[in-house]
């Protein structure tokens, strides 16, 4: 099946994973990996991403700098964790 194909595909390539799958047409909720706590800095990636296509949707200017307070940092957990200088 599908889901055992995309679980094997992530088992292949990972150590670790937790992946929560929902059909928005059902609400059939499907829960993959282990459940525990990760960081979670590539997510903000799309949040940034589905905020831009909002903004370009509703014509909004896109000059306004936004500034993230080092309180909001996360060390992250995939190369940004070798980082020595801030990003």
């Amino acid at each position: 099946n599908a889901i055992g194909k995309i679980e094997q595909f992530l088992q292949s390539r990972t150590r670790s994973f937790h992946l929560v799958l929902k059909d928005l047409r059902n609400n059939r909720v499907i829960s993959l990996g282990q459940k525990k706590t990760y960081p979670i800095c590539s997510c903000f990636k799309l949040a940034a991403l589905m905020a831009l296509y909002d903004q370009l949707e509703n014509e909004t200017e896109l000059d306004e700098k936004i500034i993230i307070p080092p309180s909001e940092f996360s060390s992250g957990s995939g190369v940004i964790c070798h980082f020595t200088s801030p990003v």
